[in-house]
């Protein structure tokens, strides 16, 4: 987590990530918001390092519209860089981009 967020968006975040996974099959959350990432909790992609973050065609497409997209079954699908570089590909089932303001995702 980023040191960028004040104690009570802190805190949020892990109850956020503490409630996704103890009722959902979600293995990882990663909070993007301008272009930086305040959050990545979870299976982490090879080399990833924290900061700013290069949005694929995907990411950038649910911010602007503000609408959420979901992948299933990600072996089915071609390309691997809709998302960020942030979240394993290889280990992750499905992939869901869910707008939370103007910036974030």
């Amino acid at each position: 987590m980023t040191d960028a967020l004040k104690a009570p968006a802190q805190r949020e975040l892990v109850w956020a990530w503490d409630a996704l996974q103890a009722s959902t099959s979600c293995r990882s959350l990663v909070v993007v918001y301008g272009g930086r990432v305040m959050l990545q909790q979870g299976l982490a992609a090879e080399g990833c390092k924290p900061g700013k973050v290069s949005l694929g065609p995907l990411a950038q497409d649910v911010i602007k519209n503000g609408r959420a997209n979901y992948l299933a079954n990600l072996g089915f699908f071609p390309g691997k860089g809709w998302g960020f570089g942030v979240v394993s590909w290889r280990r992750a089932v499905g992939w869901w981009h869910k707008p939370c303001g103007r910036e974030c995702l």
